[in-house]
């Protein structure tokens, strides 16, 4: 049974997200992502430094979901919370002085953006440009490596990054840009060594072109060279079968 992520309550999403859903988390993205980047950027002042601060927000509701206590705040509180510390912090590392360009919030509601104009369409742009959401699953710098997915002709605006953990024991794909598939195909991940294609698992993405996945593997992700993402019939198949959409290697 297919689960509409949309239909449901913020609660519920941060309860899956918990559980690991990368597509609850996209969904949370899609309601808040707007809110937390005008937070970000009436704080700080830069749309890129804004859209770093809103990745890093996501990424800490990825890792800090089951830290949500409802009886405390709404979820919009609790994440619009995480965005005014880490924009803050933000200023801090430049040196600046948060009291005098943070803007005041209390109970901050999707209805209740900030209404600053240049917030607004720096906001619109930044969701325009479908920059990659990666960091919402990033390790810290010191964990990790990165490995980035090019496109092919098959979704010439497609976006990846591999995440692995220093030790090169478990990562994440996130990628950005992919067409949205019809509901009997999704998307498979591929870990390929002397030939052998093994299944990282599927992932879709919704109309923004996002996603992202766990990679579950039998071995370590440095032990395997390449990394490629096919589309496939839902559930995935045992063996690349459909275009190739991202391609990358170690």
């Amino acid at each position: 049974m297919t689960t509409d992520y949309r239909s449901l309550a913020d609660e519920s999403l941060l309860r899956l997200i918990v559980h690991a859903r990368p597509e609850a988390l996209s969904e949370l993205y899609d309601r808040y992502g707007r809110l937390v980047f005008s937070i970000a950027f009436n704080t700080v002042g830069d749309p890129a430094s804004a859209e770093e601060i809103t990745q890093d927000v996501f990424l800490r509701v990825w890792q800090r979901a089951a830290q949500y206590r409802a009886e405390a705040a709404k979820v919009s509180t609790w994440v619009s919370s995480i965005a005014r510390h880490r924009a803050i912090d933000w200023l801090r590392r430049q040196g600046a002085r948060p009291e005098g360009q943070s803007v005041a919030w209390a109970d901050v509601s999707p209805e209740q953006e900030p209404a600053a104009e240049g917030a607004q369409q720096a906001a619109e742009l930044a969701m325009q440009r479908q920059q990659v959401r990666a960091a919402v699953a990033r390790l810290p710098e010191e964990q990790q490596r990165v490995l980035a997915l090019a496109a092919t002709d098959a979704a010439p605006g497609a976006t990846g990054k591999l995440v692995i953990s220093r030790d090169g024991e478990y990562g994440t794909l996130v990628a950005d840009g992919l067409p949205a598939l019809d509901a009997g195909h999704q998307y498979q991940v591929w870990l390929i060594r002397t030939g052998q294609h093994t299944s990282g698992g599927v992932f879709s993405v919704g109309h923004h072109g996002y996603g992202v996945i766990e990679i579950l593997a039998p071995e370590p992700l440095g032990s395997y060279p390449s990394f490629h993402v096919t589309v496939e019939p839902s559930g995935g198949s045992p063996a690349p079968t459909g275009a190739e959409v991202l391609a990358g290697h170690l």
